[in-house]
């Protein structure tokens, strides 16, 4: 399987590092199937940083492998199940903040 990552640097290693920004999940390396989407975040990436360069890494993934040594979370469509994910994901990032008054 091909996945893609867009940024405005070539990433040939990728490694996930703690990072300042809240991501939508969370720390991570943030890969796409979708060729299209990568672009679209590289544009945003090069933007956000005032860089004139995007750059799409591509990756040959093997998923069987990786699922013996990664807990991968999957989804082929955003349905509900997607959704229960990324809003409990939210969720969980912000609850060490909460003060317990709901």
């Amino acid at each position: 399987m091909i996945l893609y990552h867009g940024s405005d640097c070539v990433v040939d290693a990728p490694k996930i590092l703690e990072s300042e920004r809240f991501l939508d999940f969370g720390v991570g390396f943030y890969t796409t199937r979708n060729k299209k989407q990568a672009i679209r975040w590289a544009d945003k990436v090069s933007a956000r940083r005032k860089s004139s360069k995007q750059f799409i890494s591509n990756y040959d993934f093997d998923f069987d492998s990786a699922t013996n040594e990664l807990k991968i979370v999957e989804f082929a469509e955003p349905n509900e199940e997607w959704l229960n994910f990324v809003c409990h994901s939210f969720i969980s990032r912000f609850a060490p903040f909460s003060n317990g008054r709901g």
